[in-house]
């Protein structure tokens, strides 16, 4: 959230109250979603593939996420 807030606010800058406001909002609507989204793609998968299945399925993305995550969107550590 802190950087979300930077960025905000290098976009407007005299408006920081109003910053601190929308990045609290799309902190707390992302959480809201994934409460929503998670149990109902989890009981989806469960009723389509069975249990097992359905959480297999799930760590295999959750691990392919995190390894999309690391290697496209982080940025690599820069010597001094």
């Amino acid at each position: 959230m802190p950087l979300l807030n930077e960025i905000l606010l290098t976009m407007y800058p005299k408006e920081v109250e109003k910053v601190g406001n929308i990045s609290s909002a799309l902190f707390n609507i992302a959480i809201s979603l994934g409460e929503f989204i998670g149990p109902l793609a989890g009981g989806f998968m469960t009723n389509k593939f069975g249990y097992t299945s359905g959480s297999s399925y799930t760590g295999f993305a959750l691990i392919g996420l995190g390894l999309l995550y690391t290697f496209v969107f982080c940025e690599k550590p820069r010597r001094v």
